[in-house]
């Protein structure tokens, strides 16, 4: 988890951000997530991962806006997918089901990086 979320994005926008800053434009959008604004139990690891991309997409966005390369953080929540039932998480109650939300990625979460929001919810 630690590999994915914090090594591959900042690996990911080290090699392609650097690009976009040469260039004089680009669009990045960050998958954060809305757990990485709070403590988790049972899910620490994950939350904090989370925590860090929010904060770091954050602080890129200050650090480009004058570059041309603009960076939206896509705050997720729960997902409905099988990554609970394959996690063994149903039984936790981790989140209420009724705040689950359809996946629809990649088509309506990539229109929200045309936005020049710092960060963005799913509706």
């Amino acid at each position: 988890m630690i590999d994915t979320n914090i090594t591959g994005t900042l690996y990911l926008l080290h090699k392609l951000g650097g690009r976009m800053q040469a260039e004089g434009r680009g669009k990045i959008l960050v998958t954060g997530s809305i757990p990485g604004f709070m403590p988790g139990s049972f899910q620490a690891v994950y939350n904090g991962t989370k925590a860090f991309v929010d904060s770091f997409a954050a602080a890129l966005r200050n650090e480009l806006k004058d570059s041309g390369v603009t960076v939206t953080c896509l705050m997720r929540d729960a997902t409905d997918t099988e990554f609970f039932a394959r996690a063994d998480c149903l039984t936790r109650r981790l989140v209420p089901r009724r705040r689950w939300t359809r996946p629809r990625w990649p088509r309506s979460d990539s229109r929200r990086c045309r936005t020049e929001k710092p960060m963005s919810w799913p509706a």
